[in-house]
């Protein structure tokens, strides 16, 4: 038998400063992860955020857009400086912003809901037909945003006719209404007074609103995710701003050559008074009719600045919010 060691009663050793890191980096708490509801709240505010200022920054544009969709009389009409020139020479640079409360209202339900649920509506689509739609296809990524689109602008189609009627050229650059809330008010008396009158005025022209918003979003987000996802795997980029910028300027020009004919439409729907037309189909058909094919193209220069712009700094702000707030990018 081995005699018995004697008991040290000395302080151990000092660690070594290597020793020291090494002994915090092994006993450091594990990251906790964030919840899934977390996750899906900052999705919703990242999209709020990018698109209400982006949506501010480019109100200008959309204005002098507006505008320039609303000429029915090719000899009479503007280039989109004339215009601009035209709006600051009778209505002052206010002119411009026109609209601007009602825009913002509109963004803050109607982009937070289309770019915040796309995923949402991705995964769940995913889940019920993996088969039919694999996780990275394109047709997944269409189907996801078209839903998330065409509902978001189901929900906030009476802020999106007001925004139209407020941005509209009046006489002596008169005023609508005071604001976005009077406009609401407004519309929904033009039903004659009844419950059911005033909800037909106020989603007046949504067969428009939600195709061009399906169109859109399926334009913009699943070309920007789709496009951004090929460059990573492509070893063109990593992830990062550059990244996210290139993907989103390709998304701005696809988004703007698909949905302007549908956006003419509907400014033309929405600001129909007089009721001229019976509806989409109707509206399209005048309008081929009475000013030719290139009419649903009116405005296509300051459609493109602005959704360029738009979609631009709305999903590079919606990217730098998931970093900051320590969620994964799209």
């Amino acid at each position: 038998m081995s005699a018995a060691q004697p008991i040290s009663t000395s302080s151990p050793a000092p660690l070594i400063p290597e020793e020291s890191v090494a002994r915090a980096l092994h006993t450091a708490p594990a990251p906790v992860a964030h919840s899934r509801a977390y996750e899906v709240t900052m999705r919703f505010v990242g999209a709020g955020v990018g698109s209400m200022m982006s949506s501010f920054v480019t109100n200008p544009v959309d204005m002098i857009k507006v505008r320039q969709q609303l000429e029915a009389d090719k000899a009479t009409s503007q280039n989109f400086v004339k215009l601009a020139r035209n709006i600051l020479r009778d209505e002052g640079p206010s002119g411009l912003m026109k609209g601007v409360t009602a825009s913002l209202m509109r963004e803050a339900s109607y982009s937070t809901i289309r770019i915040g649920s796309y995923e949402l509506f991705k995964e769940n689509l995913h889940a019920q037909f993996p088969s039919a739609l694999p996780s990275t296809s394109l047709s997944l990524k269409v189907a996801a945003s078209m839903l998330s689109g065409g509902i978001g602008n189901l929900i906030s189609n009476p802020i999106d006719l007001v925004k139209v009627r407020m941005q509209k050229s009046y006489p002596n650059g008169a005023r609508p209404f005071p604001n976005a809330f009077a406009g609401l008010a407004a519309v929904y008396r033009e039903g004659g007074g009844t419950f059911s009158g005033g909800i037909r005025s106020l989603w007046k022209g949504t067969g428009a609103t939600v195709t061009r918003a399906a169109i859109l979003t399926s334009s913009q987000i699943a070309s920007y995710d789709h496009f951004k996802h090929w460059l990573l795997e492509k070893g063109y980029a990593q992830e990062g701003v550059g990244l996210h910028l290139s993907a989103s300027l390709f998304a701005g020009l696809f988004c703007s050559l698909t949905s302007n004919p549908f956006d003419v439409i509907k400014v033309r729907l929405m600001s129909d008074k007089t009721r001229e037309f019976s509806g989409m189909a109707d509206c399209a058909a005048k309008l081929l009719r009475n000013e030719g094919p290139l009419a649903l193209y009116k405005g296509f220069t300051l459609c493109w600045a602005r959704l360029g712009t738009h979609s631009t700094l709305a999903l590079m702000v919606f990217e730098q919010v998931r970093r900051a707030a320590g969620i994964k990018p799209m």
